[in-house]
């Protein structure tokens, strides 16, 4: 080889290593102050789950085929006593920002949130003690939901004081 191209060579080489060392510098940064813990609960359907700041329990859940979709339903019953930190957002009452069905190795559905009788939930009345129960629905399409490679299960990701606890009711 010639010089120009050693040359060349070594100053890809060395702009490669400054922009690798940068890159691990930044990701060390950003997660240095990250002690926020995961933990995963398995539950069944009817459970009564009781934290300090919220109750929920998953009621009647079913699944169905449609004809280019899959609809998966739900019952939630849920009784907040206090605000907790629902999508990253600071206290709010909207718990249904942290509710999910996953679908593992494919895709994660969101929940359509109405009250039994179809209507769509207002937030203020979420904000008192009352216990609410209210209806999940999810359309996944078909090719999706059959590219799936274990059960899916529906989740709801519980803010507490060291991070999330991870509430998972298989389907």
């Amino acid at each position: 080889m010639k010089k120009a191209n050693w040359f060349k060579f070594g100053m890809g080489v060395l702009v490669g290593l400054v922009v690798l060392w940068f890159t691990v510098n930044r990701y060390q940064q950003v997660n240095a102050n990250s002690h926020q813990t995961i933990k995963i609960v398995k539950i069944y359907q009817d459970q009564i789950i009781h934290q300090p700041a919220v109750n929920f329990s998953f009621h009647q859940v079913h699944v169905k085929r449609k004809s280019a979709n899959y609809q998966v339903s739900a019952r939630f019953t849920i009784k907040q006593v206090d605000p907790l930190s629902y999508g990253d957002r600071g206290v709010n009452y909207n718990f249904w920002e942290n509710l999910r069905l996953v679908i593992p190795y494919s895709m994660l559905g969101v929940a359509q949130v109405h009250n039994l009788d179809g209507t769509a939930i207002k937030y203020q009345s979420m904000t008192n003690t009352k216990t609410h129960d209210v209806l999940l629905k999810f359309l996944i399409p078909n090719e999706q939901f059959n590219l799936r490679s274990e059960r899916p299960y529906l989740l709801f990701m519980v803010p507490s004081k060291n991070g999330y606890i991870k509430y998972e009711l298989e389907l």
